[in-house]
């Protein structure tokens, strides 16, 4: 029986066609037309096409990551000089150090610090190195702040009065401030007391509070003042004056006139 082949198309009735030599039946896979490469298979697919696709998504990732762990870095390093204290600007401390003087401050009775100025009017007054501060704390002004070289505290004063001194707390602020009430107690009955040595009382002008030096230690209630008035002449004069009362406020201990004491008990 005449079969055609497959391959080239020539009829013939072998096993396997005598012009290309194709077999008389058709194989299940294609065959190449060129005889010789029937042995011959598909080139195969390189191996390791995946693992080098990992491999650069990884050095990607890593290089992604070290990036932004750098850029949060930065961005701390930024809000921490944005988030330093005024107090530490002004005195120039790290956070530990002003967390060491602001405890000791709160020792001698100062709970807040609401302002600090640097003074430098103030700096090696009692040492060299040592730096002068004016600091406003529980509403009272010109709080005396000196810190060391090394940023410790030297000492803390108010109105001549060591409250911090040689690493010790000698006082605390409240036991010789007097509050905006006792001062206006205190101013008034100042006046009357000044104007019964007057010569000529009805003259008499003192000054506003702001003018008045109050201040007690833990023994005493002192005042300072001033009052022009006129003298036996008609002339104004001004006449600088203290006292000093028990703590109650009550009993004068002591009273300077114009460079007079008319009172010491």
């Amino acid at each position: 029986m005449n079969i055609k082949c497959f391959n080239c198309g020539t009829t013939h009735s072998s096993n396997f066609c005598p012009n290309c030599g194709a077999p008389a039946v058709q194989p299940t896979v294609p065959i190449y037309q060129n005889p010789h490469m029937l042995n011959q298979t598909k080139p195969k697919k390189k191996k390791g096409g995946c693992l080098q696709f990992f491999i650069i998504l990884f050095v990607i990732m890593s290089i992604g990551v070290g990036l932004y762990s750098q850029g949060v870095k930065n961005l701390e390093s930024k809000d921490t000089v944005n988030k330093q204290t005024e107090f530490q600007k002004v005195t120039s401390t790290t956070p530990e150090q002003e967390t060491e003087i602001l405890t000791i401050l709160k020792e001698c009775g100062l709970e807040e610090v609401e302002s600090i100025t640097a003074d430098e009017l103030l700096n090696d007054v009692n040492e060299d190195g040592e730096k002068g501060y004016r600091i406003r704390s529980n509403g009272i002004n010109n709080i005396i702040l000196y810190l060391k070289s090394d940023k410790s505290i030297n000492m803390v004063r108010y109105a001549d009065i060591d409250l911090y001194s040689n690493g010790e707390t000698l006082i605390s602020i409240d036991d010789i401030i007097v509050t905006q009430d006792e001062a206006t107690v205190l101013q008034m009955s100042c006046e009357e007391s000044i104007s019964s040595v007057l010569k000529s009382p009805s003259t008499a002008k003192f000054p506003n509070i702001k003018e008045w030096h109050i201040w007690k230690d833990d023994k005493k209630i002192y005042v300072q003042s001033y009052v022009d008035s006129q003298n036996s002449f008609g002339a104004e004069l001004r006449s600088e004056f203290q006292f000093i009362l028990s703590l109650d406020g009550y009993t004068i201990k002591s009273l300077i006139f114009d460079g007079e004491e008319y009172i010491n008990e």
